[in-house]
């Protein structure tokens, strides 16, 4: 059982953890440790994300997108052609769900790349524009 001795001992455990772990995060960056030059590192990390993000992100999030698309149609092809069986219904609005929830994700994905790339100044993508 916790008593109120436990909760503030926890508390006070977890507040000396996240000050060691922002401790520990900060002396990662280059300009608090004085390790690199943050210029060199960005001139050296964005060739890769523009590769990374022009040869791998987007075309998998497209081909997701449309497999989820797919998924959605199949679903509703399900629901439009069954009207007599419940359970191919209940199937179709099933797959319609997901396949909409799978278009939302990828749609968000594309999103998060997208405040990345601007975050980060890179061309942004034929795909997304």
């Amino acid at each position: 059982m916790l008593t109120p001795y436990k909760i503030k001992k926890l508390n006070s455990t977890f507040t000396h953890y996240t000050y060691a772990g922002m401790l520990v995060a900060a002396s990662f960056f280059p300009e608090v440790c004085f390790a690199a030059d943050s210029d060199d590192i960005t001139k050296q990390i964005l060739p890769l994300l523009k590769k990374i993000d022009k040869f791998i992100l987007n075309p998998i999030l497209v081909l997701l997108f449309f497999v989820a698309a797919l998924y959605f149609f199949w679903g509703l092809f399900l629901l439009l052609s069954n009207v007599d069986d419940v359970k191919a219904r209940t199937d179709g609005k099933t797959a319609i769900l997901w396949g909409m929830l799978g278009m939302v994700i990828m749609i968000g994905a594309f999103g998060i790349i997208s405040l990345v790339i601007n975050t980060f100044g890179l061309d942004t993508p034929t795909i997304i524009k």
